[in-house]
């Protein structure tokens, strides 16, 4: 479950990357300062999920080879 949650975090935070580049795009080109603070919001909240997803999980990995207990088992 916890492997699959984490490549649902990767995938929900590239969208949300995605999403706020067309919200700069499209603010940018149409003179929008609300759409364009918008699209730097989700940008910016999808890197710091992102980041405090790679960061559990790399501290999860730290846990793993401190105990010798397997927290994530591998296929």
């Amino acid at each position: 479950v916890a492997q699959n949650a984490f490549v649902l975090a990767g995938v929900i935070a590239f969208i949300f990357i995605i999403f706020g580049g067309f919200a700069i795009i499209m603010g940018a080109g149409g003179g929008d300062t609300k759409q364009l603070e918008q699209g730097r919001k989700a940008i910016t909240g999808a890197v710091i999920g992102l980041i405090i997803v790679l960061a559990s999980f790399w501290i999860i990995q730290i846990l793993e080879k401190l105990t010798g207990i397997p927290l994530l088992p591998t296929k």
